[in-house]
């Protein structure tokens, strides 16, 4: 019986994806000139969010012109490559990881079609939340700067630790920002629940989306009770529909 994740569940800020640290450890008996390396994987992606119960993201046509702008592997390279594109919510390294989803690429003049389509006025500069700790302010920028290119106005707001927590987990005070998940335990429901579930989107909840569909929270619940092998299936179905209805992956 696999448990249920609680909303303390800690969530990190790295740049997702997946992500890879070096370390070298020297044996006693080694000599000066050797060394071992290890190089430690965290299960884990970083994110773009876009609030689906506020406005403009509201709107799936503008969520997905945002999506279409992204360039993710531009992300990657400001990090020194510390990372790896991936086009889904469950991370390379995380049961239930679908090999058979392309990662996306940019196309600045598909997004911009994307958002004409939306009928998207801006009137103010939309703000996006990010931490003040690296990679976040570098993210923030690429943001800014791709989303420029399609002509919507970002404003960047870097806040420190516990106000940037308490800011994005906060319903309804955020409509943009960069965020992280990154694994608990190796099982799909530490990510698909917790980022996804309708319950998630209250105080200290990390559905930043405000994802809510009563179908899909369902489906969860009678995937828990089931062993890993015969849950897996049914855990990539979920994300493939969530993948559809919000394209709302940025980074990761």
């Amino acid at each position: 019986m696999r448990t249920d994740t609680s909303l303390t569940a800690r969530a990190r800020m790295m740049l997702a994806l997946s992500h890879h640290s070096t370390r070298r450890y020297r044996t006693p008996a080694a000599s000066s000139s050797e060394s071992y390396i290890k190089s430690p994987a965290q299960v884990g992606v970083e994110y773009v969010f876009m609030n689906t119960q506020k406005a403009p993201f509201d709107n799936k046509l503008v969520r997905q012109a945002v999506a279409t702008a992204l360039d993710r592997t531009r992300m990657v390279q400001l990090v020194n490559g510390r990372g790896k594109v991936t086009g889904q919510i469950l991370p390379p390294g995380m049961p239930g990881y679908d090999a058979s989803v392309p990662a996306p690429r940019a196309d600045v003049a598909k997004a911009i079609t994307l958002l004409q389509q939306s009928d998207y006025k801006q009137t103010a500069p939309i703000t996006f939340i990010t931490t003040s700790d690296e990679p976040g302010p570098k993210i923030a920028q690429a943001v800014q700067q791709q989303l420029a290119a399609i002509g919507m106005k970002v404003d960047i707001k870097a806040l420190p630790g516990a106000e940037y927590t308490n800011t994005i987990t906060t319903p309804g005070s955020t409509a943009i920002g960069f965020s992280g998940w990154f694994q608990d335990y190796p099982d799909p429901s530490d990510f698909l629940d917790v980022l996804f579930e309708a319950g998630y989107y209250q105080p200290g909840g990390y559905n930043l989306a405000g994802y809510k569909v009563p179908a899909v929270d369902t489906q969860l619940k009678s995937l828990r009770g089931e062993p890993l092998a015969q849950a897996l299936p049914g855990y990539q179905k979920v994300q493939k529909q969530r993948l559809c209805c919000l394209n709302r992956l940025g980074v990761g």
